[in-house]
């Protein structure tokens, strides 16, 4: 049943496909079709619809682009367009790795499941694995999130109790589709489950297919016996998938990893290595060996996909909207991973400090000098408490006194006596963008990205998390990123002259005001100072006698100035 257009904020669920096949086979079980919003642009193709209670989003990877950059790709462009996806699945095929331990056969699921400190995906990378070449391990995976483990615990107990009936949900499903469908994705005969014994490869110089080229001779299949009524049919494997750059077809090599736990493999989920943590499910159409055929891949994919479709009913909508967003994750963790070069290079330095320190403490073992800091101590300890150490300064007074001017004054003496970040901003109500805080953050971000190192990075990491820029960030965004970036300098001092011209809105100087306190009081930015000027108009009086003490508050007397200027004017004229 197809319904009509959901805002893209609605959906929750990510779901991924690296086929055709597979989408196909996710889209059976959707119990509601919905029309993809018109203002997703990305280069994914989706299908949205409804599981049960949860909105799902369902994107295929590009037509024979297969591996883990794909994936990726595809994973960062779904949550960009849908950014309130919060759990993510990878549903397709896989290879199966059976062994003594574990009777994988063609239908069976295996879902990701983590090993001893590990998420429940190896990837390793070594090139085309052709029987007889090499291997090599190189991380694995992020867990996935605890909704979608607890999930998993309980389908897993469902299914003891009433059994999976993977394949009477399977042949449901297919009954409301027209026969060609149902043909090519119902299950295979059970004769095409063949596992060759792992030394008996098929022939590179013939095409044709395992039956024909290969044949059922009994010394050359590995013997298993046939599965009974009383047996899961498919059965649900839960283990390590291990996830490379290329198609697997090594049996000697799948049954050496098979040893160490490795239950399947696949090419896409090593992809999504910490950037979409999700749970993936595989339906097994082939044992990864050469003698690889597509005729289980479409049913392989239904009872992957009806495994995922029983999931997201044990998993409750509260507990998706308690989880955060997907888009948040991989935005945080594009920064971590630039921050990878500064953690080596701050190592270097603080290796250096501790040499330098060490050094300073044997010159003072020494020379055993007096210690004049003691002198200042007791200096700063006689000052009146609460001045000397202000963090905020704010100039005020009546129009005309000369605020504006005396603020271009300080900013040339701070950047010629001061190091570290002088940024500034001029509220001006006749100028668009000079009337409120949006445009004042805006302003100052720009200003931040001039400086080296962790503020430039984090910006471009935003910039490409909003479309490339493409999409803009609201007010209270460009806040946290403000904020973000601002605590990663060593130290800064912001200028802000003339409050009182922020007036675009009714509120908007609440506004302002609310946010520079939140500057002022928060300890992550405790290295920063703050210089503003303003009219003492109604709102800004309130604050003034609030918020700030009389020693950090300072009143411009228009007297004063006055005189100061004609003393000035006087002088030139004697020159």
């Amino acid at each position: 049943m197809s319904t009509g257009v959901l805002d893209r904020n609605a959906y929750t669920i990510g779901w991924i496909c690296a086929l055709s096949v597979e989408s196909a086979a996710a889209q059976v079980f959707l119990d509601e079709r919905h029309q993809v919003p018109s203002d997703v642009s990305d280069s994914n193709s989706y299908v949205t619809g409804r599981i049960g209670k949860h909105n799902v989003v369902i994107a295929v990877m590009p037509q024979n682009e297969y591996g883990t950059a794909p994936a990726a790709t595809t994973a960062k462009d779904m949550v960009r367009s849908f950014p309130h996806v919060r759990l993510g699945l990878m549903v397709g095929i896989g290879g199966g790795a059976p062994s003594q331990e574990h009777d994988i056969r063609l239908g069976d699921v295996v879902v990701s499941s983590r090993g001893k400190g590990i998420g429940g995906v190896i990837q390793f990378d070594y090139g085309k694995m052709i029987q007889g070449q090499g291997f090599k391990e190189t991380g694995h995976l992020n867990q996935p999130l605890t909704a979608l483990m607890t999930a998993v615990a309980a389908l897993d107990a469902q299914y003891d109790l009433e059994g999976p009936q993977l394949d009477e949900k399977v042949e449901s499903a297919l009954e409301k589709h027209r026969k060609a469908f149902k043909k090519k994705y119902a299950r295979p005969s059970e004769d095409t489950d063949r596992l060759y014994r792992s030394e008996f490869t098929h022939p590179n110089d013939l095409s044709g297919g395992c039956p024909t080229t290969c044949g059922v001779r009994a010394n050359d299949l590995v013997p298993r016996s046939p599965r009974g009524s009383d047996d899961d049919n498919p059965t649900i494997h839960y283990g390590l998938i291990a996830s490379s750059n290329q198609v697997t077809k090594d049996a000697i090599k799948r049954d050496e990893l098979a040893q160490r736990g490795i239950l399947c493999f696949e090419m896409e989920a090593a992809g999504l290595m910490n950037h979409f943590p999700c749970l993936v499910v595989r339906g097994i159409c082939d044992y990864a060996d050469t003698h690889k055929n597509s005729n289980w891949q479409p049913y392989a994919a239904m009872v992957a996909a009806a495994y995922a479709k029983d999931l997201l009913g044990l998993v409750n909508v509260s507990t998706v909207e308690k989880e955060k967003r997907l888009s948040e994750l991989i935005m945080s963790v594009a920064f971590m991973q630039k921050e990878q070069h500064k953690t080596l290079r701050d190592t270097r330095n603080v290796v250096a400090e501790i040499e330098y320190r060490q050094r300073i403490k044997n010159i003072k073992e020494w020379l055993h000098p007096a210690d004049p800091s003691d002198n200042a101590n007791h200096a700063k300890d006689l000052r009146y408490e609460r001045t000397g150490r202000h963090r905020h300064l704010c100039l005020y007074g009546e129009g005309g006194c000369g605020k504006t001017v005396l603020t271009s004054t300080i900013l040339d003496f701070l950047r010629d006596k001061r190091s570290g970040v002088i940024l500034y901003f001029f509220f001006d109500f006749s100028h668009v963008q000079k009337r409120n805080l949006n445009g004042l953050l805006r302003s100052l971000l720009f200003q931040l990205y001039s400086v080296e190192g962790p503020s430039a990075q984090k910006l471009d990491s935003m910039r490409e998390f909003y479309d490339d820029g493409k999409r803009s960030p609201s007010t209270l965004e460009l806040s946290e990123c403000f904020q973000s970036v601002l605590a990663t300098v060593e130290e800064a001092v912001i200028v802000v002259d003339a409050l009182d011209e922020c007036k675009e809105e009714t509120k908007e100087q609440e506004r302002l005001i609310k946010w520079i306190l939140q500057l002022d009081s928060a300890t992550t930015l405790k290295h920063v100072k703050i210089l503003t000027t303003a009219r003492p108009e109604a709102c800004f009086k309130i604050w003034m006698n609030e918020e700030l003490s009389d020693a950090n508050c300072v009143h411009l007397d228009t007297e004063a100035m006055k005189n100061d200027i004609e003393s000035y004017v006087k002088g030139l004229f004697k020159r």
